[in-house]
């Protein structure tokens, strides 16, 4: 409050900001992609559950990958009160959002969740795919156009289901019932059933843990996986690992256009 900054989300946007690609801040906070270790990871990784994972994060500005003495047998109450929240601010305010969450997930009509969000954040992941990989795929005469054309028609469904979203009656019960529906079964629309390559508990397209650290996320991880195994294949597995990112490139851009088609009006085929 001292520094002018009233509400959680003003510290969320300040300390960890959302950056447009040359690297300013958007003015809103940062929402990484799910990764594991915690309870919500088979929830969402398995079965398609939407879920958050709240907590405050530590100062990066440190140069540190965590807080210190994490997961360490001096990871003690006397540490958390003496030098991480000594006087439990931080842990009041995570427990008053927690709590506030919980409070408008059971009583609003018409979940209060910003789909339209949902489909800009896929344009930002195809976005790193594009910008990271798309000499590779002109090299090898492989277009993304079809799985840019998947990704725009999501983020143009996401736009106009929330403006019906926005515009339902709470009164009208089955019309209430069919958004809340659709919008709890969009994260589903992205498991595929047989898992990922070598990762079968694992069955989120969209994103999932990293194979490189499992406590973080990386977004359309089958096709980021191929595209790693194959810059780092051999000039023998070279033409096998590449038929394999034509075939997540093929998976990816066939559940983003399946995830676009879930979001139209029920009476709409």
């Amino acid at each position: 409050m001292k520094k002018g900054r009233k509400t959680v989300y003003d510290t969320w946007a300040l300390r960890y900001s959302e950056k447009y690609p040359n690297n300013t801040a958007t003015g809103k906070p940062r929402v990484p992609v799910l990764g594991s270790g915690s309870d919500f990871a088979p929830f969402v990784g398995g079965i398609g559950v939407t879920s958050v994972d709240l907590r405050f994060h530590y100062d990066e500005s440190l140069g540190i990958s965590s807080y210190p003495l994490y997961h360490s047998v001096y990871e003690t109450f006397h540490l958390y009160k003496t030098f991480i929240d000594p006087q439990f601010k931080f842990s009041a305010a995570l427990g008053q959002l927690w709590g506030e969450l919980a409070l408008r997930l059971a009583d609003q009509a018409v979940l209060p969740f910003r789909v339209e969000d949902y489909g800009h954040a896929v344009e930002g992941y195809f976005g790193e795919v594009e910008t990271r990989f798309g000499r590779l795929f002109s090299e090898k005469n492989v277009s993304l156009d079809y799985f840019r054309s998947a990704v725009k028609s999501f983020s143009l469904s996401c736009e106009r289901f929330q403006q019906r979203a926005n515009g339902i009656d709470p009164t009208k019960q089955i019309l209430v019932r069919q958004v809340n529906d659709q919008m709890m079964q969009l994260e589903r629309t992205f498991i595929d059933p047989p898992g990922l390559p070598n990762r079968p508990a694992i069955r989120h397209v969209l994103f999932a843990p990293s194979t490189m650290d499992s406590y973080t996320g990386i977004s359309f991880p089958s096709l980021a996986d191929s595209l790693f195994d194959f810059e780092h294949a051999n000039n023998e597995t070279k033409a096998h690992r590449w038929e394999e990112v034509k075939k997540q490139l093929s998976i990816a851009t066939f559940f983003v256009q399946a995830a676009s088609a879930s979001l139209s009006p029920p009476t709409h085929f």
